[in-house]
């Protein structure tokens, strides 16, 4: 197992010696082991070939309303039909995915709009929500995409999607919104920022609370529970 890294979001010497490179292959990158909010451990790494079936089956398994948000439509054949575009064009977008228990419960994709601009959007199994995972994924993404030398993300999404709106906004990264007709069109800036380094750590420093409190405060023995149990049934009511 990789050591844990916080998010790739505060550049390394290495990072900061390295040229961008866009010819780079999209499907090369690091696999990197992270912390979820539950203090759980997940991977991210680049989407390859023979992960066809675990992100059809993911995309499957979303339900409706998660797909209306993320599609703007509820339909199976949409979501499958992108799914399947991603895996034939993941030579030209940089596709991120999270896996945990050799489960791939989210995916991240920037595609070039523009010399120095990527087009994102994300997908979480619904059953993950709340773990942190769509924040990771910017942040990989990001990271991933400041090699290459994009300088910027812009996405849409309903004015209702509201947890994928607060990673955008939580993350540190300077960005600007509008909105007009129910739709938010977004900018971000892919420089890791003061802000969005400090967000990553607290992060980080959550979740590895998280991870270990079943170390510090184990769970009784089971002879810890009978002597309590068999204590309180000799007390008087």
């Amino acid at each position: 197992m990789t050591a844990t890294i916080r998010s790739g979001i505060e550049p390394t010497t290495e990072d900061a010696m390295t040229q961008p490179d866009q010819e780079a292959p999209i499907r090369s990158g690091p696999v990197v082991d992270v912390l979820l909010a539950d203090g759980d451990v997940a991977t991210v790494r680049m989407l390859q070939p023979d992960d066809r079936d675990a992100l059809l089956d993911l995309h499957r398994r979303t339900d409706p309303d998660n797909l209306r948000l993320r599609f703007f439509t509820a339909s199976p054949a949409t979501a499958r039909r992108y799914a399947e575009g991603l895996l034939d064009r993941a030579d030209q977008v940089i596709v991120l995915v999270v896996v945990r228990h050799d489960i791939l419960i989210g995916v991240a994709a920037a595609e070039l709009v523009g010399p120095d601009t990527a087009e994102v959007a994300f997908l979480v199994d619904p059953a993950a929500h709340g773990l942190g995972i769509g924040t990771l994924l910017l942040e990989h993404l990001a990271a991933a995409a400041r090699n290459r030398g994009i300088e910027r993300f812009v996405a849409e999404m309903l004015a209702e999607n509201g947890p994928m709106i607060k990673v955008f906004a939580d993350a540190g990264f300077g960005y600007r919104r509008t909105l007009e007709r129910g739709v938010i069109s977004l900018e971000l800036d892919t420089v890791a920022s003061v802000r969005a380094v400090a967000a990553a750590d607290a992060r980080e420093a959550r979740a590895e609370a998280r991870s270990l409190a079943p170390l510090l405060r184990p769970a009784p023995s089971q002879s810890s529970v009978s002597a309590g149990t068999a204590l309180a049934s000799a007390a008087p009511c």
